[in-house]
C-alpha cells in the first residue's frame, strides 16, 4: 500500500544534535535521495519523493515541515527514529481522504522489518479525521517526547492526532521524508529541533480488556505452498517446528510482523497455540481480531476460518484487526489446546482473542442490583437523601423524555415520575428542587409535586451536559461538551464562564473546594479549573477516547471517576489510580454514577447498555 524501501547506511552515518530550530535547505548536501528530485514548486524550494536528512540522529523534539497534496490517493509523510532493518515510526496523511469525513485521513504507525502495520494499528491514538485543503500548502508540525507525540496541521494550537503510545517505545534514528514521484505531493521549509514544543500531560495507560489471551507459542514462519489451512496438521507436524513465546502488547495483540520475519511479497503464516483451562464442560464465547486470515482448532477440531484481508469483503474493506468476531468454544473439564492458523498478505501480521464473557471487579466492590432494559437509556442518577430515593433521568423515549424515581433497593417506583423533559441528563438535588439538565437550557423540577416548575434557557448552548454547584451554595457550572465552554448560573442569569482549550468539550464534573474538576473529551484529560483565577491544570490525562462521564468526590478527597467506555477508576490524592471496575469489554458503557457515601453504594446508569447498576464500595 505504501511504498518500502531499505536503507541500509543509516548506520554508518555520523550525527549530530540541533540545539536551537532550525531549517534545513531541501538541497543534495542535507539529504540522501532514494527516489524523487530537488524542485521550485509554488513559490518553493521543494522536494518531491523519499530522501533521509544527513547526519541527524532524532530522539525527542519537534519536527516542521510545509506539505502540498492535489487530493490523489497517497500516503505522503515522514518517518522518524528510524533504525536499524527499517524499524520505524511514520504519520502520514491520506490526501484523498482528508473531507472531515474519514476516519483515517491521518495515521500515525509504527513498522517493523520494512512492513507497515497499518491494519493493526487504528482508532484513537492512531487515526484521525481531518480536513486539509488540497493544492495548497499547509504547515505540519509533529513533537515527539519519550513515548508519545502530537501532530498539528495547518492550526498550531489544536492538536490534529495525539499518539499516546509510540510503538517502538523511547529510541533513536533518522528522519526521512516520504511521498510519491507522481507530482501529488511535495514538501517544503523543513526544520527540526531537540525542543520539545508541546507541555505533555501525565497519562494513564488503557487497562487491558479482561480475558485477553496474553501468552502464545508461536512457530515459525510457513511459506504458503507448505500450508494446507482447512484441516489439522497433526501433533508430529506440529512437534517438528520452531516454536517461541511471545507476549501480547497491552491492547492484548499479538504482533507477528514486530517478532516473526517473513517476506512482504508473499503471503506466509504461522500456527500460535495456548491452552485454555475449564473447571467443567461448558460453552463460552471468545471475541477475537486477526490479519488478514485465520483457522480456529479447539481440541484437534476445526471450528470456524475467516478472511480479513484488505477490500476482502467489499472493495473499500480495510481488513483491520480489532475484536470484531466472535466464537463459541465448547470446552471440556480440565485442559483445552486452541491453535490458530493465521496469514498474511499485507499490512501487518497480528492477532487478539479474549473471553468475552469476563470482567474485572475489584475487590473494593460488591455488585447489589441491577436494572436491565426496564428504563430508557438511564443517563444520570441523584440521591434525594430526605425522601430516600433515587431520581434517574432517561435520556432517549421521543418525542419528550421522562425520569424516573428508584428505591435504594433498585425497585422501580414510578417509571415516569416526571415527563415532558427535552434529552435530559445531569441531574442536581438543591433544596426542594431538582436541576435537569436539557440540551439547552435548565428544567427545574418541583420535587414534592413532580412537575416542572420553569425552564432556565442557555443562550447559545449546543449540547449541555453536566452540572455541578460551589460549596457555598451561590453558583452553579453547566458544560457545553460540544460548544467547549462552561456557564455560570448566578442569581437566575446565565454567563459565560470559559471556553475553548481551556476546557475542550467539558463532560463530567464535580467540585473539590475552589477547584472546578473537569472531564474533557477533547483532550481525553481530567482538569482543575481554579473557581476564581479561571486557570487550568491538567490532573491526568487518560487514553485517546475516553470519554469521562462522571466523577463523584469522597470524604478524604479521593476521586471515583467513570469512562463512558465502561471503566471506573479510584484517584487518590497522591493522584495514583486504581482500576475498579472494567465492563468495556462486554460493551457496557457508564454515564452520569452517584455514590452515596452513608451507604457507601455507587449507582452506574449505562446509557446505551439500557442498565442501572449498583455495587458496595468498601
Amino acid at each position: 500500500m505504501k511504498k518500502l524501501f531499505t536503507i541500509l547506511t543509516i548506520l554508518t552515518l555520523s550525527t549530530f544534535q540541533l540545539m536551537s530550530q532550525e531549517t534545513i535547505p531541501l538541497t543534495a548536501e542535507n539529504w540522501t535521495v532514494y527516489d524523487g528530485q530537488f524542485i521550485d514548486f509554488e513559490g518553493k524550494k521543494a522536494f518531491m519523493g523519499t530522501a533521509l536528512l544527513n547526519n541527524y540522529e532524532f530522539e525527542n523534539g519537534t519536527i516542521e515541515w510545509d506539505m502540498y497534496t492535489t487530493g490523489k490517493r497517497g500516503y505522503p509523510g515522514i518517518f522518524f527514529r528510524m533504525n536499524g532493518q527499517q524499524d520505524y515510526g511514520n504519520f502520514y496523511i491520506r490526501p484523498h481522504k482528508t473531507n472531515g469525513y474519514h476516519y483515517d485521513a491521518l495515521q500515525y504507525t509504527p513498522a517493523y522489518h520494512g512492513i507497515s502495520c497499518w491494519q493493526l494499528y487504528h482508532g484513537e491514538g492512531y487515526t484521525k479525521e481531518a480536513t486539509i485543503p488540497s493544492n495548497q500548502w499547509i504547515h505540519y508540525k509533529l513533537v515527539v517526547k519519550d513515548d508519545q507525540a502530537r501532530v498539528f496541521i495547518g492550526d498550531m494550537e489544536n492538536v490534529a492526532l495525539t499518539i499516546h503510545n509510540l510503538e517502538h517505545g523511547i529510541s533513536k534514528g533518522s528522519i526521512v521524508l516520504n511521498g510519491q514521484t507522481d507530482g501529488s505531493a511535495y514538501f517544503a521549509n523543513f526544520s527540526v529541533t531537540d525542543a520539545v514544543n508541546y507541555l505533555f500531560g501525565k497519562k494513564t495507560e488503557k487497562p487491558v480488556l479482561p480475558g485477553t489471551i496474553a501468552s502464545w507459542d508461536v512457530s515459525e514462519s510457513i511459506t504458503n505452498n507448505l500450508v494446507d489451512n482447512e484441516n489439522y496438521p497433526g501433533e508430529n507436524y506440529l512437534n517438528g517446528l520452531n516454536w517461541k513465546s511471545i507476549n501480547a502488547e497491552k491492547s492484548g495483540m499479538i504482533n507477528l510482523t514486530k517478532h516473526i520475519i517473513s517476506n512482504p511479497f508473499q503471503p506466509a503464516w504461522v500456527y500460535a497455540k495456548t491452552s485454555l483451562h475449564s473447571d467443567s464442560d461448558k460453552s463460552i464465547w471468545y471475541s477475537f481480531g486477526y490479519s488478514d486470515h485465520i483457522t480456529i482448532f479447539l481440541n484437534g477440531q476445526e471450528i470456524y476460518q475467516g478472511n480479513n484481508a484488505f477490500t476482502s469483503r467489499d472493495p473499500s474493506y480495510a481488513g483491520l484487526l480489532g475484536y470484531f468476531d466472535k466464537v463459541k468454544l465448547n470446552l471440556k473439564k480440565g485442559e483445552n489446546d486452541l491453535l490458530l492458523l493465521i496469514g498474511e498478505q499485507m499490512g501487518g501480521w497480528g492477532f487478539s482473542f479474549r473471553n468475552a464473557e469476563q470482567e474485572f471487579v475489584s475487590k473494593k466492590l460488591t455488585k447489589n442490583w441491577e436494572i436491565i432494559n426496564q428504563l430508557n437509556y438511564p443517563e444520570s442518577v441523584a440521591w434525594d437523601k430526605e425522601n430516600k430515593v433515587l431520581y434517574v433521568s432517561n435520556y432517549v423515549q421521543g418525542p419528550e423524555e421522562y425520569l424516573s424515581k428508584i428505591s435504594i433497593d433498585g425497585k422501580i417506583i414510578e417509571k415516569e415520575w416526571v415527563k415532558g423533559l427535552r434529552r435530559p441528563t445531569a441531574l442536581l438535588l438543591t433544596g426542594d428542587s431538582l436541576l435537569v439538565v436539557e440540551r439547552r437550557g435548565i428544567a427545574v423540577v418541583d420535587i414534592k409535586s413532580a412537575s416542572i416548575r420553569r425552564r432556565i434557557p442557555v443562550e447559545g448552548a449546543r449540547f449541555l451536559n453536566d452540572i455541578a454547584i460551589s460549596d457555598n451554595g451561590k453558583t452553579i457550572f453547566i458544560g457545553d461538551s460540544e460548544a467547549s465552554r462552561i456557564y455560570k448560573l448566578e442569581k437566575s442569569k446565565v454567563s459565560v464562564w470559559i471556553e475553548g482549550a481551556v476546557a475542550p468539550k467539558p463532560n463530567a464534573m464535580a467540585i473539590v473546594g475552589q477547584k472546578l474538576i473537569v472531564g474533557c473529551m477533547g483532550n481525553n484529560s481530567l482538569m482543575s479549573i481554579d473557581i476564581l483565577s479561571g486557570k487550568a491544570t491538567t490532573l491526568h490525562e487518560f487514553f485517546p477516547g475516553t470519554i469521562i462521564d462522571g466523577i463523584q468526590v469522597l470524604k478524604d478527597g479521593s476521586l471515583l471517576v467513570g469512562g463512558f467506555n465502561g471503566i471506573l477508576y479510584l484517584i487518590d490524592k497522591s493522584g495514583k489510580i486504581n482500576e475498579l471496575l472494567n465492563l468495556s469489554g462486554k460493551g457496557v458503557n457508564f454515564s452520569d454514577f452517584y455514590f452515596i457515601s452513608d451507604k457507601n453504594l455507587i449507582v452506574i446508569p449505562g446509557l446505551y447498555s439500557n442498565s442501572l447498576v449498583s455495587y458496595f464500595f468498601k
